[in-house]
C-alpha cells in the first residue's frame, strides 16, 4: 500500500509531462526559455541591487522561477516589486 502512494503521483506526473510534450511543445519551450532567462535576470538584478545598496535581496528559488516562467516579464516585475516593497516596509 505504501508503494502505491508513491507510485500514483509519479505516474500522474509522467502522464501529464507526456501530454504536455506531445500537445504543447511550444508552450513548454516558452516556459523553459522564460525560466532560464528570468533566472539569469534575477541573478543580475540581485547583484546590481547589492552593488548599489538597494534594499531587498531576491532569492532565486522554485517559487520565483515558476512565477517568472509562467508570467514572463510581468512575473519578473512582480517578484522584484514584492522584494523591494518587503524590504522598505
Amino acid at each position: 500500500m505504501n508503494l502505491l502512494i508513491y507510485f500514483l503521483p509519479i505516474l500522474a506526473g509522467v502522464v501529464l509531462l507526456v501530454s504536455i510534450l506531445a500537445n504543447k511543445m511550444e508552450w513548454f519551450l516558452n516556459f523553459a526559455t522564460r525560466l532560464c532567462v528570468g533566472g539569469l535576470a534575477l541573478c543580475i538584478t540581485s547583484a546590481v541591487m547589492v552593488r548599489f545598496s538597494i534594499p531587498g535581496s531576491i532569492g532565486v528559488n522554485s517559487a520565483t522561477l515558476g512565477t517568472i516562467g509562467l508570467l514572463g516579464i510581468p512575473g519578473y516585475i512582480l517578484v522584484i516589486s514584492i522584494e523591494v516593497l518587503k524590504a522598505i516596509k
